[in-house]
């Protein structure tokens, strides 16, 4: 039994490894079929993924969609046209626009080898170190209190005295600016309107000056009388209604609040703390959140008074019309903020002219002082009808232009030539003409005219303006010309006037060369095209002028643009603008980058010269024999082609009441 016991005992201690040895089998086997089925598994993963990689390259194959032929020898130039993918490009800047927002072959008016863009967009299938991508739309940030310091390097706003961040003017003043500006009125209507009559008008293909004709002797003595008469009529200073220092901007919609919000934060910038009164049409006065934004900044929002009055409109004895009217209050509007600005010494700033330097300085310098009026010159010499002058025998022309973008005005001093110059501008069709060709016409003369004509000195910047721009390709073959348009070239394109201080130093980069700053840019600065570059006539990088400074104002503008483009005010402003009974052309103003950032082009003053211009600008124009042979051509050719057509064109002018406009 014990035996038995005991071999049953054996077997019940030889089970268990009898157990482990089949369970270790087990195992081995089940390992073996886990390993085989892993790597069958791998297998088809691996062809499922490389037929899903296939696929993918198949369905994200770069694509040509155009090629985009652009302006000012720059790829990055104002689109121009469209050509098909299969055309061979030889010359002419632009880039190739592919599928996946990529570009590749980005070209300016330099000489390359010729190029479809249908194998350049193929051939970044294999290799994409030629493409750049497109910079895409901003997006903004999350609205908080240290946005506006992040964006612009923690700049602070200069602080400012609470008297300055007062709210709109009381209607006792409002009542009081109309009555000043009436007053104007009434003497022009007793004057009469468009009195005297010109024998034609003054553009690029028929200059009356040019092709030698005149004003009869009847047109000039009326033109005499109608100026005795206003200035007999002329409302005297209002003792009471102007005080202290300040500086006054016109604006209204987009295309000048974006370029006025930019000047107005580049003033605090430099450290500027006068009150700014910034002017708007009445239909485009901002909104509720704008005006506090501004009022914020020292900025104080006022509305142009009705700058042609009712009583003036279809008058049966006047003949003005609607549309003369309109004509006449966009006319006078930069007179009309000068006049009724709340200040009696004034700095005048255009919307779209940055200040480098703080500008109160030229309150105290000599030469304000001495005479109470500075202005500053243009670049072209004077191109006056020798008309004016037998119309004004007694007053001294001066024998340049100038440009009003920047003016220090002392009103209680100066009131009669400020007057005499709202008086020019509402009879525009006569002295707009008799100021200038077509490269000068507009507002810009009329203040030295009537500052002269009142028999008041005012002193001139000695410093010649500058230039500030870009600098194109040489002109060559491959350059695009384009037609009748001094915009485009392929030399130096100037889109901005630098302007200097009594003693030389650079304080003003007016950017009077449309479009001005827009909302349509990029979310990095990288991808922003610089259209301040090159300062002329030195001829050196903005940036070494500026380095003495530390500051880089194109950068500070394109983090302000940011700014503004984020500001929660923005939308419903643009919304109010784009009202149908609101300025048409806000509809299209740029707020979304469709493509690259736009260099847009600058004016070339080669072609100037060669259309007959002269003055200042020539300092930086590379000219040659072959630019003087251009000039000769058009200047005397014009004029010969002119004299021999005058029976015509007389003729011809004769059947207009209003010649001009």
């Amino acid at each position: 039994m014990s035996r038995l016991l005991a071999r049953k005992g054996k077997r019940s201690v030889a089970r268990p490894n009898q157990l482990r040895y089949i369970k270790q089998i087990s195992l081995s086997v089940v390992a073996l079929l886990l390993v085989l089925l892993g790597l069958e598994g791998r297998r088809l993963s691996h062809s499922v993924a490389t037929r899903s990689l296939t696929t993918s390259l198949q369905t994200s194959r770069i694509h040509c969609l155009s090629w985009r032929q652009t302006l000012s020898c720059s790829p990055y130039g104002q689109l121009q046209r469209d050509l098909p993918c299969s055309r061979r490009i030889t010359g002419g800047s632009g880039y190739c626009e592919c599928t996946g927002g990529w570009t590749v072959r980005r070209v300016g008016c330099e000489s390359h080898a010729s190029f479809t863009c249908q194998e350049a967009c193929d051939n970044l299938n294999e290799d994409h170190t030629d493409g750049l991508r497109l910079p895409g739309n901003l997006t903004c940030p999350a609205q908080d209190p240290a946005q506006h310091d992040q964006l612009f390097q923690g700049a602070p706003i200069v602080p400012l005295k609470p008297d300055l961040l007062s709210g709109p003017l009381s209607a006792g003043v409002h009542t009081r600016r109309q009555e000043v500006w009436d007053s104007i009125w009434t003497a022009l209507l007793a004057s009469g309107v468009d009195v005297a009559q010109l024998p034609g008008i003054r553009t690029d293909a028929h200059d009356f000056v040019r092709d030698g004709l005149h004003m009869s002797r009847d047109a000039v003595k009326r033109a005499q009388a109608q100026l005795d008469t206003f200035q007999q009529g002329a409302p005297p200073y209002p003792n009471t209604l102007f005080k202290g220092k300040g500086i006054v901007i016109m604006a209204g919609g987009l295309t000048y609040f974006v370029p006025a919000w930019i000047n107005i934060h580049m003033l605090r910038k430099t450290g500027c703390t006068l009150p700014v009164e910034m002017f708007f049409p009445a239909e485009e006065y901002p909104t509720k959140a704008v005006e506090q934004e501004l009022q914020q900044l020292g900025v104080m929002c006022s509305v142009l008074p009705h700058l042609v009055p009712t009583y003036a409109v279809n008058n049966s004895s006047k003949q003005l019309t609607d549309s003369e009217g309109k004509r006449l209050a966009g006319f006078s509007m930069k007179s009309a903020a000068v006049l009724l600005s709340s200040f009696e010494e004034i700095i005048f700033l255009d919307s779209d002219n940055v200040a480098i330097t703080d500008p109160t300085a030229l309150f105290d310098t000599p030469e304000y002082l001495d005479k109470g009026a500075v202005l500053w010159p243009d670049y072209w010499a004077s191109s006056g009808a020798p008309d004016l002058q037998r119309i004004l025998p007694q007053v001294t022309l001066p024998s340049n232009t100038f440009e009003s973008g920047q003016m220090v005005l002392n009103k209680s001093r100066v009131w009669k030539g400020l007057v005499l110059a709202a008086f020019f501008n509402l009879q525009s069709r006569l002295y707009y003409e008799l100021l200038g060709n077509f490269m000068g016409k507009g507002d810009k003369e009329t203040f030295a005219l009537g500052l002269s004509v009142a028999g008041l000195p005012y002193h001139v910047i000695a410093t010649p303006v500058g230039s500030v721009g870009f600098n194109q390709y040489p002109f060559g073959s491959g350059c695009i010309k384009g037609q009748n348009s001094i915009q485009v070239g392929c030399g130096f394109a100037g889109n901005t006037m630098a302007q200097y201080t009594p003693q030389g130093k650079l304080m003003f980069l007016h950017t009077n060369m449309s479009p001005k700053w827009n909302l349509a840019i990029p979310p990095d600065f990288d991808y922003y095209s610089r259209r301040w570059q090159i300062l002329q006539p030195q001829n050196v990088p903005i940036a070494e002028v500026l380095d003495s400074t530390g500051r880089d104002p194109e950068k500070e503008v394109y983090r302000l643009l940011v700014l503004l483009r984020c500001k929660p005010f923005l939308e419903p402003y643009v919304a109010d603008l784009r009202q149908p009974h609101k300025m048409g052309p806000e509809k299209e103003f740029p707020v979304i980058l469709e493509r690259f950032h736009t260099l847009y082009p600058g004016m070339d003053f080669r072609r100037a010269y060669r259309w007959g211009m002269l003055g200042p600008f020539q300092r930086y124009t590379g000219l040659n024999v072959v630019d003087g042979f251009q000039r000769v051509k058009n200047v005397w050719g014009k004029a010969f082609l002119g004299r021999l057509v005058w029976p015509y064109k007389k003729l011809r002018v004769k059947k207009y009441d209003y010649p001009g406009f």
